[in-house]
């Protein structure tokens, strides 16, 4: 399980990064100008300048709860993580996780 936010995803925007465009050299233009920049942040950069670097906040932004699918959530939950990928089986938004622990507990009570 894993608590995503806008702070989470920017502080591991470097290494996502420098895995997709180094492969086994850099694809790209520009690709290995913006991973120094991005290195040059640090452990924890301010995620409105990693998307000022990358040019765009895809590499911030939070993805739609797999649930209600709505999006503009300011933290979720990533259940299932596949650490070689960096994706999530679900990714659920508070709510949405509430409602399920409580099905839940309520289903665990009847037995």
């Amino acid at each position: 399980m894993e608590i995503i936010t806008r702070q989470s995803k920017a502080n591991t925007a470097f290494d996502r990064w420098r895995k997709v465009y180094q492969v086994p050299k850099w694809v790209g233009t520009n690709k290995e100008d913006i991973t120094n920049k991005l290195c040059a942040l640090g452990h924890e950069p301010d995620p409105d300048e990693v998307d000022a670097i990358i040019g765009n906040s895809s590499w911030t932004n939070l993805t739609a709860c797999d649930e209600c699918k709505t999006v503009g959530h300011s933290i979720l939950v990533g259940l299932g993580i596949d650490h070689e990928y960096s994706c999530h089986a679900v990714v659920l938004c508070h709510s949405c996780l509430c409602k399920a622990l409580t099905r839940w507990c309520a289903e665990g009570a009847k037995t």
